[in-house]
């Protein structure tokens, strides 16, 4: 067999595993569109299937990756990266944590080391609350004085004299009122419901 023999079963050879592997690369595309959703996979592991040695170059992530071409842009939503998952609660949300240590580790705490944790988090609710608040004035009067006098603490400035009005609970009613679209009576249904207080407006 000839030098030119040769070359041309090698260039026959190398035809027919790109042919193999753009036959793999369809079917794949194929089975991508028209699968299931679950079945999706990253368009950088499509290129694998026509270029194999890319899969041996290691990119250096160093977070400052350039905006999308404009041809990113109609990439099909199958083919793109999916972008990093936002955080479903906002991180200015007051927190509280509770550890939660196995019974082993708390009976013999020297003789385990942590590597490592697992967190998980979930949303709470305090449901609004009333309270009574009761203001306690002592009245006084002089020892030894011959002509008593009466003395007492001024009562603290307030909305309405005589009312049972606070500044919390009138912040209250009318948040209900014009921004969660709630009339006075029906304020009062819930919270002669839910509290048993009855406010009459």
């Amino acid at each position: 067999m000839t030098g030119n023999e040769q070359d041309k079963d090698e260039i026959i050879a190398q035809l027919r595993e790109v042919n193999r592997l753009l036959r793999e690369k369809v079917d794949y595309l194929i089975r991508v569109i028209h699968g299931s959703s679950s079945e999706k996979v990253d368009a950088s592991q499509l290129e694998l299937l026509l270029d194999p040695a890319s899969a041996k170059k290691q990119e250096a992530a160093d977070g400052n990756e350039e905006p999308p071409a404009a041809e990113d842009l109609y990439t099909p939503a199958c083919m793109r990266r999916r972008a990093p998952r936002k955080p479903r609660l906002p991180a200015d949300i007051p927190t509280t944590e509770t550890v939660l240590i196995p019974d082993e580790v708390e009976a013999e705490p020297d003789a385990y080391r942590q590597v490592g944790e697992k967190r998980s988090e979930k949303l709470d609710v305090i449901p609004a609350r009333f309270i009574r608040k009761i203001t306690v004035r002592p009245q006084y009067i002089r020892k030894g004085n011959p002509v008593p006098k009466w003395l007492i603490a001024p009562l603290p400035p307030c909305l309405l004299e005589g009312s049972i009005l606070t500044p919390s609970l009138l912040a209250h009613v009318l948040a209900g009122k014009y921004c969660d679209h709630l009339p006075f009576h029906r304020q009062e249904q819930i919270m002669l419901r839910r509290h048993g207080v009855r406010i009459p407006y």
